[in-house]
Order: C-alpha cells, then structure tokens, then sequence
C-alpha cells in the first residue's frame, strides 16, 4: 500500500473553509483558539525541526499552520 504524502490545494482550502466554520459556530472554540494558537504553532514549527520527521508528518504538520494562520487571520480580530 502506497503512503500519501501529497495534500492538494483542495483540500488545504477544505481544511481551511471546515476551521472558520467551526470557530464560527462555536464561541468557546473560537475564543480558546484565538487565545492559544499562537503557542501552539511555535510548538508545530518546533516538530518541523525534529529529524527524520517523516515526509507526511511535515506535510500534515504545514497543512495545519497553514490552516490555522488563515483561521486566526479570519476570525481572531
């Protein structure tokens, strides 16, 4: 069985789009995730730096960051 370690574009945006509409949703989410994200993305960015992370930790690891910037970018205001 083949490992995937692609994560399109597409579904980058689909994380990205389900992130905003559960921050939305739910205050008590929104308002832990606006408080904590920043801490918890100097933690994400310190695994990136572990070696020999596997290819498909780093890439679900970026997808992550990537979707929590925009979230907290979206909603944290």
């Amino acid at each position: 069985m083949a490992q995937d370690t692609a994560f399109t574009e597409a579904q980058q945006q689909e994380l990205q789009t389900n992130l905003v509409a559960a921050l939305r949703a739910d205050t008590g989410l929104k308002e832990t995730f606006c408080k904590c994200w920043p801490c918890a993305k100097d933690v994400l960015q310190i695994l990136l730096n572990i070696p020999g992370l596997p290819a498909i930790v780093a890439t679900v690891i970026k997808g992550i960051v990537k979707a929590g910037d925009f979230a907290f970018g979206t909603v944290c205001k």
